[in-house]
């Protein structure tokens, strides 16, 4: 019974997941300052590729011989949260914006124009994008334990003791609640090392932690209790997206008309080509977003692009089937309507209409990165971007220059899609999100904690 049960909420989990995709950094939020000067590694991978690297490379068994950037993967690194800056009516006047951003801010959007104090940062916003307990801890001796802590809820710890190049041992702790899922590294003191056990080792931990020095843990011997902490890390690591892809003409002011245009021009082609690659979808055995790769029902091609470990599927507006006869068009709201971050193509090199966020009628879009095509002098083009985001979604990296153009070179495009995955992430902080994710998280961990300690 008590398997079916938690069979059940881990269907539950999966199935939540694909709404609150990401949202397992959100524990970043709460971790920084949580440890004292025993933590022994700086938050942050210098390359913010943590994604691209293969599992073997970030392995404890692999450490001997690696550099420390091994270890700052693992690491979790915290959220340096940003404010949207105020934009009054007379400030974006001044601005050549191509989002209608009058009075937005104050009907629930944020946009961002462009800015001149820009740093730029191509990170990837840490997420829960790697299998860290299966990479680091599976097949190798370590300690689990539970608890259910009054002002925190269900927590499962795990801790692993490995040596370093330098001969020092450190311990691996992996922390889950409700909220997301913390990871620390500790040097374990010389006289420790020798006699390092399951006692000791968690001693270290509680006394290098405020947060969780008071709680009392009981330990879990159990090899099934480790299956279920591997099925539970694979439902939550994600390394997919869906994005939407609007073929926007000027003059089109609702998404009714928007998704009624049946072909593209040369310009929204090779913007494609820019963000992606076509595929066959009969057959296709990548990412697949929710199109059908078996009969054809969602079109016979669509965008996909790998990207730093990551898959992307786009729902092309003009590439998913057309019904004449449904004029709201159900079929392409059912895919692009369900995406939480959109790029509007606003075909007008002109520059003369602008376009707002309020012509799209969805709950679940979030983000609406809005991309204007512009004819250089040499006959090249370059895109104008601006970003619309509902109320809830934090600024994020890499920020829009001013003004804010990208080029379709290499560069343009590490810029442009690092700021399409870290749209989604971040919007994976609004409430919205965040909120549905606790609640599905709560239910699995208890499901896991709750036999162990009985009535304790």
């Amino acid at each position: 019974m008590m398997m079916m049960m938690m069979m059940m909420i881990i269907l539950m989990m999966k199935i939540m997941i694909k709404v609150v995709i990401n949202s397992a950094y959100l524990t970043q939020l709460t971790a920084t300052g949580q440890l004292k000067s025993a933590l022994t590694s700086k938050f942050g991978s210098k390359s913010g590729e943590s994604s691209s690297r293969t599992p073997r490379e970030t392995t404890p068994s692999k450490l001997s011989s690696s550099t420390s950037s091994a270890e700052d993967d693992f690491v979790t690194r915290p959220i340096v949260l940003h404010m949207w800056p105020t934009m009054y009516d007379e400030d974006i006047s001044s601005l050549e914006a191509l989002v209608l951003s009058y009075g937005l801010n104050a009907r629930g959007y944020n946009v961002e124009l462009g800015r001149d104090d820009v740093v730029m940062d191509l990170s990837l916003f840490e997420g829960p994008n790697r299998p860290f307990y299966k990479e680091w801890f599976v097949g190798r001796e370590h300690y689990t334990y539970v608890a259910n802590a009054e002002s925190i809820g269900p927590i499962v710890l795990s801790l692993l003791c490995f040596p370093t190049s330098s001969g020092v041992r450190k311990l691996a702790t992996i922390v889950r609640t409700t909220s997301g899922e913390e990871r620390y590294l500790l040097l374990i003191p010389p006289k420790l090392s020798s006699s390092a056990n399951a006692k000791s080792m968690l001693k270290l931990f509680q006394k290098s932690s405020m947060r969780y020095g008071p709680v009392s843990f009981t330990k879990v011997d159990s090899s099934e209790f480790e299956k279920n902490l591997v099925e539970f890390e694979r439902h939550s690591v994600v390394t997919t997206y869906k994005i939407g892809v609007v073929y926007c003409l000027p003059g089109q002011k609702s998404e009714d008309e928007m998704l009624a245009n049946v072909s593209h021009s040369d310009r929204f082609e090779q913007f494609m080509k820019f963000i992606g690659e076509r595929v066959t979808l009969k057959g296709f055995s990548g990412f697949r977003g929710g199109l059908d790769v078996k009969n054809g029902t969602t079109g016979e091609e669509s965008l996909y692009k790998q990207f730093h470990g990551n898959e992307i599927m786009y729902h092309i507006s003009t590439l998913l089937p057309f019904n004449p006869n449904d004029q709201q068009h159900l079929e392409r709201k059912r895919h692009i309507g369900n995406d939480v971050v959109v790029i509007i193509f606003f075909d007008d090199p002109s520059g003369t209409q602008k376009w707002s966020p309020e012509w799209v009628h969805s709950n679940v879009n979030q983000v609406f990165v809005v991309v204007r095509p512009m004819l250089e002098q040499d006959g090249s083009i370059k895109y104008f971007v601006n970003i619309a985001h509902k109320k809830g979604v934090p600024p994020y990296n890499p920020f829009l220059p001013n003004p804010p153009l990208i080029t379709p070179d290499y560069e343009g495009r590490e810029f442009f899609l690092k700021k399409v995955i870290n749209a989604e992430r971040a919007a994976m902080l609004a409430p919205v999100y965040r909120d549905k994710f606790d609640r599905s998280r709560l239910q699995l961990l208890t499901s896991y904690v709750a036999p162990v300690l009985g009535n304790k």
